[in-house]
């Protein structure tokens, strides 16, 4: 694969997946943090959107998307979506609670920091250039890894001839990621124009 599909692979998937995390993050906080509600004793001043439930799925399975796309189009290059999509998620998802102000978000957002920071500290702990920057470099280069010496111990292939990242390197994996998300993420309000 060439340089420039990893590279655009790399930011559509960052983009599709920030972008449903912000559609499921807004879902969220419409159906809980009190815009609406259905039936029962909670009953508001309004009921919820048709679009309300349908869009927490479809948001969930094009956060999913956004991982394959950039699993399959990136292949090692930039901030990985495989290590980073459940700590980025729940991270989020324990912002938005704790920002939305209720009394209760405290109490949910205790599960949510140990979701999101234990797979993430075992990753950082096991390979952490690997977690922030990626196994490739755009071009497809192997870096020399962190886990080399696990790779040699396995009977894998050795990377001792693999280069070290360089500073472009490093803005190109960590910056393509963050435009990629920050681009997803502001266009969440567009497309929640055209659902409702």
């Amino acid at each position: 694969m060439n340089a420039a599909v990893r590279v655009v692979g790399s930011a559509v998937g960052w983009a599709v997946f920030a972008l449903n995390l912000a559609l499921l993050t807004t879902s969220i906080r419409s159906v809980l943090g009190g815009a609406c509600a259905a039936e029962g004793a909670d009953v508001l001043r309004m009921e919820c959107a048709d679009s309300a439930l349908p869009l927490l799925v479809w948001a969930i399975l094009g956060a999913l998307a956004g991982v394959a796309i950039g699993a399959l189009l990136a292949q090692g290059f930039g901030a990985p979506l495989t290590a980073l999509a459940w700590p980025v998620a729940a991270g989020v998802l324990l912002l938005d609670l704790i920002l939305s102000g209720s009394s209760w978000s405290l109490l949910l957002a205790l599960p949510f920091v140990a979701l999101a920071l234990a797979p993430l500290l075992l990753r950082m702990r096991a390979d952490p250039r690997g977690v922030l920057l990626g196994r490739r470099s755009a071009s497809g280069i192997r870096f020399e890894g962190d886990l080399r010496a696990l790779r040699s111990r396995l009977g894998q292939r050795d990377v001792s001839g693999a280069p070290r990242p360089g500073a472009g390197d490093w803005a190109l994996g960590l910056g393509v990621p963050i435009l990629g998300a920050a681009l997803g993420a502001s266009s969440a309000p567009m497309w929640l124009d055209a659902i409702d």
